[in-house]
C-alpha cells in the first residue's frame, strides 16, 4: 500500500474521472490503509464512487498551513460561503455567478457585511472560484470568472460536480464554540488526556507525516519522549508504510524519505537552494566559533545579524542563483528566505524582539556547488 499511501498524502484528493488508474489502485488497498490510518494517525479514509480522500488532521496547528491559493481571512469567509451555497447543487446541475454573489450578499454575517464594488472584495471572490475550479469542485460552461475583479456586472455560467460535499471535514463534536485552530484540535480528542494512550500515539505520528520535523519542548516533552520510548515501532511502521526512515537526534525528530514522494526538502526551487547554503555558512560559523549554539541546538540571533548572514550568501553564491533572486533588493530577499525557512520549521522569529531562532533541522543537509561550476561561474564554493 506505500505508493498509494504516498499518493493520498501527497494530494487533496484523488479523483476517479482524473486518476482512474490511482483511484482503483487505492480501492483495492482500501483495508490496509484504512487500518494505518486509523490506528496510527487516528485519520479517516474518505471513498466513495467519486473520491478518495484522507480527512487530514495535523498534530498541532501550524503558521504554514492553509490553503496556498488564498490569501486574506476575507477569502476563506468566501469560500464557506460557497461551499454552503454549492451543498444544495447536484452533480452536474448548472448555476450563474450572479445568483452565488447574491446569495454571499445575503448569508454574510452583518458585522462583515459584502460589498461588490469594492475592487478587493472581488479579486478575493475571484481567488475562492479559481480554488473551487482546481479542485474540480466546479466547471466553468460558459463566460471568463476573471473578469469579475474588473467588473461586477460578469456573468459566468457554472456547472457543479458535486465534490463541494465532501471538502470539508466531519467534526467529532460542535466547533462553534471554539475560537482558534488549537481549540478544534483539542474538540478532536474530546474528553481523552491530552498525554496518554491513543490520543498521544496518533498526535506524534501526525507531527511526523504532517509536518517537517518534531522538536522537544522541554526535559518531560511527552511527545519527544513519546519518539524516543517508540523508535524502534515509530521507525518499522514508517520503512513498512511509507519507505521512509526516523531520525532522531537530542531535540529534534524527522522523516527521512528514501525515495523522493510528495512534498519533500530540498524542493527544485532556488529557495531551497539558498536554504542549503545557508545552512553550510552557518554549520562553518559554528565550527570556527563565531556563534555558540545553545542546550536544544538551537542559535538565536539578531534580525540585523540574519540580514548579514544572508547578504554573505549572496554575496558567496550569487552567481549561480536565477536572476530574480540575484536582483532582489536585500530587505525582500531576506523576508523571502525568512518565510521559507519557517515554513519549513527550519527557523522562527519574533517580531516583538528583533530576533531570529535557527532551528536544528535548517543544519540536518548543507549545500555547495561542486568546484567545477563554482570555477565556472566565479562562486566562492569553500
Amino acid at each position: 500500500m506505500t505508493e498509494e499511501l504516498q499518493k493520498l498524502l501527497d494530494r487533496f484528493w484523488v479523483l476517479r474521472d482524473d486518476e482512474p488508474e490511482w483511484y482503483y489502485r487505492i480501492r483495492e488497498q482500501e483495508t490496509a490503509l484504512r487500518t494505518f490510518l486509523r490506528e496510527k494517525l487516528g485519520c479517516q479514509l474518505v471513498l466513495n464512487a467519486q473520491l478518495a480522500k484522507i480527512e487530514k488532521v495535523p498534530g498541532e496547528a501550524e503558521a504554514w498551513m492553509g490553503l496556498q491559493e488564498l490569501q486574506q481571512p476575507l477569502d476563506y469567509c468566501l469560500l464557506l460561503l460557497s461551499l454552503a451555497y454549492l451543498e444544495d447543487k447536484g452533480s452536474q446541475e448548472q448555476f450563474v455567478l450572479s445568483d452565488l454573489t447574491e446569495y454571499i450578499v445575503n448569508m454574510a454575517p452583518d458585522a462583515a457585511p459584502v460589498d461588490w464594488t469594492v475592487f478587493a472584495q472581488r479579486r478575493s471572490l475571484v481567488r475562492v472560484l479559481k480554488l473551487l475550479r482546481s479542485y474540480g469542485m466546479i466547471r466553468v460552461t460558459d463566460g471568463d470568472q476573471e473578469e469579475f475583479a474588473q467588473s461586477e456586472e460578469t456573468e459566468v455560467l457554472y456547472e457543479s460536480t458535486g465534490l463541494s460535499r465532501y471538502f470539508m471535514r466531519n467534526f467529532a463534536s460542535d466547533i462553534t464554540g471554539e475560537s482558534d485552530a488549537d481549540g478544534i484540535l483539542r474538540s478532536e480528542w474530546l474528553d481523552a488526556a491530552d498525554d496518554r494512550g491513543i490520543v498521544r500515539r496518533h498526535r506524534v505520528y501526525r507531527k511526523l507525516v504532517f509536518g517537517p520535523a518534531i522538536y522537544s519542548q522541554s526535559a518531560d516533552d511527552a511527545d519527544f519522549l513519546y519518539v524516543r520510548n517508540y523508535r524502534n515501532i515509530l521507525d518499522k511502521d514508517f520503512r513498512d508504510a511509507l519507505q521512509a526512515q526516523l531520525h532522531i537526534h537530542p531535540t529534534s525528530a524527522m522523516l527521512v524519505q528514501d525515495e523522493a514522494w510528495g512534498t519533500g526538502f530540498p524542493e527544485g526551487n532556488n529557495l531551497s537552494d539558498i536554504a542549503l547554503q545557508l545552512a553550510a555558512l552557518i554549520r562553518q560559523n559554528v565550527e570556527e566559533g563565531l556563534w555558540d549554539v545553545a542546550s536544544d541546538d538551537s542559535l538565536e540571533m539578531t534580525r540585523a545579524a540574519f540580514e548579514e548572514l544572508v547578504g554573505q550568501c549572496r554575496r558567496r553564491y550569487a552567481s549561480g542563483w536565477y536572476k530574480t533572486y540575484r536582483d532582489l533588493k536585500i530587505e525582500k530577499l531576506v523576508q523571502d528566505v525568512l518565510a521559507y525557512l519557517e515554513s519549513w520549521k527550519m527557523a522562527a522569529s519574533d517580531e516583538a524582539l528583533r530576533t531570529v531562532t535557527i532551528l536544528p533541522l535548517a543544519v540536518k543537509l548543507e549545500g555547495r556547488y561542486p568546484a567545477s561550476f563554482a570555477v565556472k561561474e566565479g562562486i566562492d564554493h569553500e
